[in-house]
């Protein structure tokens, strides 16, 4: 079986701006495009800096990395592979990020989240199922998210989510195979 080359990933801006990364090659993983998170991180612009993250199913963990750069107060890393958690363990020791992270090997979507603990998150879950939408719920459920909190969805562009009740799009967009916006709870206004 032939090896895989790695996924190389680049910060877009702030502090590690033109930084360039490795991460493995490993399955399901798809990091978010630049130009994607150059829309996502113009969306968040007013609200990044300061901000406490979470990036829900991290991958490459390139979303948390980008906001970290742009000035985000800190970030929870978590996935479901170590490989991946430890990927991003070495990004962060090479960036001197780690005293502004956390990272975790878990399943997000069955953690105990505590409460109004988040600002912005990210959920980027394999594509295909109903991942995406039981995550939310359970997000929901949680009550997580802090009263002003964005969450940031990615999904297949042919099968956009259903929101929980309460919650709204609050900015979004597609390209050809990836649908992408931000989600708000009702606490939001």
């Amino acid at each position: 079986m032939q090896e895989q080359l790695p996924i190389r990933l680049r910060i877009i801006a702030g502090q590690w701006r033109r930084r360039v990364l490795e991460a493995p090659a490993l399955p399901g993983v798809r990091p978010t495009a630049d130009r994607l998170r150059e829309t996502l991180f113009n969306w968040l612009m007013p609200v990044i800096s300061g901000a406490r993250c979470c990036d829900g199913f991290a991958g490459t963990g390139i979303l948390g990395l980008e906001a970290l750069s742009r000035g985000a107060a800190s970030c929870c890393f978590v996935d479901a592979s170590s490989d991946a958690i430890r990927s991003i363990a070495n990004h962060l020791l090479s960036l001197s990020a780690s005293e502004r992270a956390h990272c975790q090997t878990s399943r997000f979507e069955q953690m105990t989240l505590p409460e109004k603990s988040i600002d912005v998150l990210f959920l980027d879950p394999p594509f295909g199922g109903d991942l995406l939408e039981k995550t939310l719920q359970h997000v929901h459920e949680s009550a997580c998210l802090s009263d002003k909190a964005m969450v940031y969805v990615e999904y297949d562009a042919a099968n956009r989510p259903q929101l929980p009740t309460g919650w709204s799009w609050y900015r979004d967009a597609k390209t050809k195979r990836v649908g992408y916006g931000l989600v708000v709870h009702h606490h939001f206004s």
